[in-house]
């Protein structure tokens, strides 16, 4: 038998492979809608609240203004920590891309007025 008779076999994980170009542009573009969406909701909650007295008024606001941040520095530490390990990676980003993602519908689901 020849070494060109033998068919190639390819592991499911190779055949698979890295996350292509427009798989990381949908995931990030999701993971910005999210995240901007709840923003917007932050800001409106931030701004209600100011407009009403109440106890601890600048800690509630204060709270909203910066609770954004939590899912763009979660992700920030996850990949600041990945690549003093390893090199950047179509798959780095697309973790750091799903932490965003559930970040963002975390925020939406916290800063959404409630009735």
């Amino acid at each position: 038998m020849r070494h060109s008779d033998v068919i190639y076999q390819v592991n499911a994980s190779e055949a698979k492979g890295g996350p292509t170009v427009g798989r990381l542009a949908r995931w990030w573009l999701a993971a910005l809608f999210f995240w901007l969406w709840g923003l917007m909701f932050c800001e409106i909650a931030a701004d209600g609240i100011a407009k009403l007295p109440q106890p601890d008024q600048p800690t509630w606001v204060l709270l909203f203004r910066y609770l954004p941040l939590g899912p763009v520095l979660l992700a920030l530490a996850y990949s600041t920590f990945h690549l003093t390990r390893w090199r950047p990676s179509r798959g780095l980003a697309l973790r750091c891309a799903r932490i965003l993602l559930v970040g963002g519908i975390v925020l939406v689901g916290v800063a959404t007025p409630k009735p």
